[in-house]
């Protein structure tokens, strides 16, 4: 009779001495703890604060950019004032009443009080520097162009206009009075 009783010994299945997960899975827990952050150093917090100041300065320039055009359109007449006029004229309005700069700072939160500031120092501009008046540069040119079509001799005997342009005020009251 053949024996058929297996003479190989099983497989023996390595029992575990506890079967809870979160003891099994201590063993693939990194013995690493995680490093506080480290602080940023001077250099890189300094350099962090001159970008955003680098910022803010482009940003505070193209808001002044904004506010002189805005400044031109309220009154036709400035359009031909230079820009760099009417920046230099708000920021001396701004230096001798501080509201103005306060308004300008707000200009986001308030739009409409910044335009109603500047609309009024556009009319107190245009008051200041008025242009020249156009009747008077009219007369002026006319009188320069009837001038220079005179003939060079106001008389044979005396002096031609470019002497009459040179004389003093006493010189010319001499010579009216010898022509009468």
């Amino acid at each position: 009779m053949i024996d058929e009783t297996n003479t190989q010994p099983e497989a023996e299945v390595a029992e575990t001495p506890t079967d809870d997960l979160d003891q099994i899975l201590s063993e693939f827990d990194t013995s690493v703890t995680p490093e506080p952050a480290a602080e940023p150093s001077k250099a890189r917090m300094d350099m962090v604060e001159e970008f955003i100041q680098q910022q803010q300065a482009k940003e505070t320039r193209v808001a002044i950019q904004d506010s002189v055009e805005k400044f031109k359109g309220f009154d036709s007449a400035l359009s031909n004032v230079g820009s760099m006029a009417v920046e230099g004229y708000i920021n001396l309005m701004a230096q001798r009443d501080t509201r103005i700069a306060d308004a300008f700072h707000k200009r986001e939160e308030n739009p409409d009080a910044w335009g109603r500031v500047l609309k009024s120092m556009a009319n107190e501009f245009s008051k200041e520097f008025k242009g020249p008046d156009a009747q008077i540069t009219e007369d002026r040119n006319a009188m320069r162009a009837a001038v220079e079509s005179q003939p060079d001799t106001v008389e044979k005997d005396g002096p031609n206009v470019r002497d009459l342009n040179r004389m003093s005020d006493a010189e010319f009251h001499r010579y009216k009075e010898s022509l009468s």
